[in-house]
């Protein structure tokens, strides 16, 4: 049952995360500042949990299957989506015909949810090359967050370069990712009964990620390598949030129906992550028939629900019918 329980909380968090994925990508968001300063580390902290020693060969197979073919697939298949789309809805003239180039990511992606594919890829394989090196995961976590903050911090003063295949991005995110990996040990004490307290201990994390993001309005890229004006905030601000995450998953985990759909929603986050783009093609214009405001709170909300219910949609057709381009 324990076992259980932090299998769940953790699936809640990705489904969590997913959601704000999804509301981030509507333009003119109100609430994207606050989403993206944590929930691109919360993703790699969570697949840090999840990250086992194994032998290389299968490592890298399940890896290649599981991120680096669903890539492939999808970059050629959101191409084709959107020559469609503006062939029959909008001009062809305005449609980018190069865009086909970004199947090699050597600095952007044909649809941009896709670069994380390609930077998960990278820090699982650079993590487990690490772990080659250092046995002690004290030190390896230490050297991670260590790379991470110099490079967050030198961000704003190095050439775009060192961002090509988004590898600078990927390894400002191992730290997240080695926290992960460490507070793996410790998954028991994400199952407590002490819910008061929890309650307690979210609200005041829950401030603290606010206040700071109100005070230092830091907008953050990670694809782009971009940590704001104020760099050296980005870290405790995202850690904040994946605590406030984790916390809020908790709690939820005690409401049956909420966690049973946001479990759901972790469990297919990675289909969600890869396919929900396009779908805002859908989803804005039938928003748009309720709330006619687009640059409010309301209808980024609304059009982010109405995008994430065809992406799980379209996910349980693609996994039922075309499993292997998800990486089943």
């Amino acid at each position: 049952m324990d076992k259980e329980a932090r299998n769940q909380i953790f699936d809640i968090s990705r489904g969590l995360g997913i959601f704000l994925v999804v509301w981030g990508h509507v333009t003119s968001n109100p609430a994207s500042i606050y989403i993206y300063s944590f929930h691109m580390p919360l993703f790699f902290f969570l697949s840090g949990i999840f990250h086992r020693n194994e032998q290389f060969t299968n490592f890298l197979n399940k890896k290649f299957k599981r991120l680096i073919i669903p890539y492939l697939y999808y970059s050629i298949l959101i191409y084709l989506f959107y020559l469609a789309w503006f062939s029959v809805f909008l001009e062809i003239e305005l449609f980018n015909f190069k865009n086909i180039l970004n199947i090699i990511p050597f600095n952007d992606t044909v649809s941009s949810p896709l670069w994380f594919l390609i930077s998960l890829f990278e820090v699982s394989l650079i993590f487990f090359l690490l772990e080659l090196l250092f046995k002690n995961d004290l030190i390896l976590t230490f050297l991670a967050i260590l790379l991470g903050l110099i490079l967050v911090l030198i961000s704003k003063k190095v050439e775009v370069f060192v961002n090509y295949f988004f590898i600078a991005s990927s390894c400002s995110m191992l730290m997240f990712f080695s926290l992960g990996h460490l507070i793996a040990r410790f998954k028991s004490m994400f199952v407590t009964k002490k819910q008061h307290f929890i309650i307690i201990i979210f609200i005041l994390f829950m401030a603290s990620f606010l206040l700071l993001n109100l005070h230092y309005n830091n907008k953050v890229d990670v694809r782009s390598f971009y940590f704001g004006e104020v760099q050296w905030v980005f870290p405790p601000i995202a850690i904040l949030g994946i605590i406030v995450t984790l916390l809020g998953s908790i709690i939820l985990g005690n409401i049956p129906i909420l966690a049973k759909v946001l479990s759901y929603l972790g469990i297919n986050s990675l289909g969600i992550f890869i396919i929900h783009l396009p779908l805002f093609e859908f989803a804005r214009p039938m928003a748009k028939l309720i709330i006619t405001k687009e640059e409010t709170f309301s209808y980024g909300l609304l059009t982010a629900i109405i995008c994430l219910g065809f992406a799980v949609v379209a996910n349980a057709i693609i996994l039922k019918v075309v499993p292997q381009t998800l990486g089943k």
